[in-house]
């Protein structure tokens, strides 16, 4: 386990990773990271179904995620702009 995840696991009392695979792994606060191996691999079984030759699902796979994460990324600056603005109309 790498020394962040060690010690981000040490900063909640009570919690001790030992048991992979049973317990979750600590990523509380990072857990949009998990999005990444997702996406990457919803486009590649997508692409895996509508591609009619299998040399063109790397390629098509990864163009797809990059659209993905980066419209994720917009959304997310979207959305961030709205409640930012929400809060200054309202407060």
């Amino acid at each position: 386990m790498t020394p962040f995840l060690l010690a981000q696991a040490e900063a909640v009392p009570g919690y001790s990773y030992k048991y992979p695979f049973i317990q979750p792994l600590p990523l509380w606060d990072q857990w949009w990271w998990t999005l990444i191996p997702l996406v990457v691999l919803v486009c590649v079984a997508y692409k895996g179904v509508k591609c009619s030759y299998v040399r063109e699902v790397p390629v098509e796979a990864s163009k797809m995620t990059v659209f993905v994460l980066v419209g994720f990324v917009l959304a997310a600056i979207g959305v961030g702009l709205v409640v930012k603005g929400m809060a200054w109309y309202v407060g």
